[in-house]
């Protein structure tokens, strides 16, 4: 029985919940779906160590955080 709830419960955060159309809902109910989805990916790459990488390489590729001397020239310090 539980094995059952589980499969439904995965299959919706696998499939159903990206195949719901999201304009078609009202407001509260589109903003759950999105906010599911947000939750959904987040927890996704951080359990496959994802989230990290992907931080590193907002902070690297943005100048504004860039401590080189490039990055320096680029802000006009």
């Amino acid at each position: 029985m539980a094995k059952g709830r589980r499969k439904i419960f995965s299959d919706f955060f696998r499939r159903d919940l990206w195949e719901t159309d999201t304009a078609s809902l009202n407001g509260y109910k589109s903003f759950l779906v999105k906010a599911l989805r947000l939750f959904n990916v987040a927890l996704r790459d951080f359990s496959e160590g994802q989230l990290n990488l992907r931080a590193m390489g907002l902070v690297y590729n943005n100048p504004s955080f860039n401590c080189s001397p490039a990055g320096d020239q680029l802000l006009g310090s």
